[in-house]
């Protein structure tokens, strides 16, 4: 499973358990449509923490950075290059 389905499954698991993860678009603002709030956003950080063995900085924790899948998987990619 790659990172956009790993992040698309968990937002459904958590947010939009009545949708299927590829009916979610990759650009949909997720907070804009009131899918997450900032509890929400907290959330989804510690997942990519946990589930991916990431460490976000702080800085990153925006959101224009956690705002969509799309921004969620370049926010993965730029953790992942900053540690590589």
């Amino acid at each position: 499973m790659n990172t956009r389905e790993r992040i698309a499954r968990y937002i459904v698991e958590e947010f939009l358990p009545d949708t299927p993860a590829d009916a979610i678009p990759d650009d949909l603002n997720l907070i804009e449509s009131g899918v997450v709030d900032s509890l929400g956003l907290l959330k989804i950080v510690a997942f990519l923490e946990e589930d991916l063995g990431l460490s976000i900085a702080p800085e990153a924790m925006v959101p224009e950075h956690l705002s969509s899948i799309e921004a969620l998987c370049a926010l993965v990619e730029g953790q992942v290059l900053a540690v590589d």
